[in-house]
């Protein structure tokens, strides 16, 4: 099995943090669109090879305090 890791060092450390989850989003669905392209395709290719995003792991800072608006807002 093939697996690969993407890290996001630096998500929601900014001082305005409206929307910024949008560009992980984006990548995600882009990927899901990039594999649905491959697979209807006619001639398609033996081994489609699969960029998917599988599972998320999504880090909570251990503060004590209740769940930041941006964390709820992600998820």
């Amino acid at each position: 099995m093939k697996l690969t890791v993407i890290d996001t060092p630096g998500f929601g450390d900014q001082i305005n943090n409206e929307n910024c989850w949008e560009p992980i989003e984006k990548y995600i669905n882009e990927q899901y669109e990039k594999f649905l392209k491959e697979e209807v395709n006619i001639a398609r290719k033996k081994r489609i090879p699969d960029t998917r995003v599988h599972c998320c792991l999504y880090f909570i800072s251990p503060t004590g305090h209740s769940l930041r608006p941006l964390d709820l807002e992600f998820m």
